[in-house]
Order: structure tokens, then sequence, then C-alpha cells
């Protein structure tokens, strides 16, 4: 009968063979990357999409890595200038009929650029996006 304490199943589901062929006896050095809440690279860059600026800001000022606080930047600039832009067409009335328009393009933005930061891609929004890149440089 063979027993499995906490670190045998780590080393198993971490190791470079499956789990079947990966030799228990060889334990290996396991390095857990330790990042806020424990999320992954890609699903943190995600998030500070999902609560548009919110999200963004939190994420900034939360974590250090460059991929992370890109899309973070990049979330704080863009849905806050459209949610300026839509707030200053809505109380206009002769432009008050772009504002469903402008919550469409947020709406079909904020889902490309969860998917892209979640597939671990760095797409800018073009100028706004390089206005975030120069915002985590400094």
């Amino acid at each position: 009968m063979i027993t499995w304490n906490y670190e045998d199943v780590l080393h198993a589901l971490y190791c470079d063979a499956s789990f079947l062929l990966c030799n228990v006896g060889q334990k290996k050095k396991i390095t857990m990357n330790k990042r806020p809440f424990g999320l992954s690279q890609h699903n943190a860059g995600a998030f500070s999409y999902a609560l548009f600026f919110i999200s963004g800001i939190f994420f900034f000022i939360i974590d250090r890595d460059p991929y992370v606080r890109f899309h973070a930047a990049q979330s704080i600039v863009v849905f806050g200038v459209l949610f300026l832009l839509q707030w200053i067409l809505g109380i206009s009335v002769i432009l008050a009929s772009l504002v469903p328009l402008i919550g469409l393009l947020i709406f079909g933005l904020w889902l490309f650029l969860i998917y892209t930061a979640w597939e671990g891609k760095e797409w800018e929004v073009p100028v706004l996006g390089q206005f975030a890149r120069r915002l985590v440089r400094k």
C-alpha cells in the first residue's frame, strides 16, 4: 500500500513527467511564486479589468509585476477616459444620443481586454495604451 503525504502530492503535481510516471523518491524543490491572492500573472492581468478602473487602481497598487501593472494602468487610463467621455456626452443635450454607443464600445473593449490579458498578450489600446506604458515605467 502506498501512502502519500503532502510533499509527495505536490511533487507529483509539479514534476516534469506525468503523475503516474513520477518517481516519488526523487524530490524536487518546489518554488511557488508568491503573488497577491495566489492569482497567476495572466489571471491578475485579466482581473485588473474586471471592475474597470477601480480594479485597475487596486492591482496597480498591490501587484509589482510589470505585466500586471501594465494591464492595471491601461485599465485606469482607458476606462477612466471612456467613462469621463460618456459622462460629458450625457450632460450635453445635443450629444446625449451618443451615450449608448459609447456604452457598447466600453463593453466590447472591456471583454476584449479581459480576454487578451487572460491569454497573456500585452495589446495596447491605440494612444491610451502608450500613455499607460509610460505610467508603468515611472
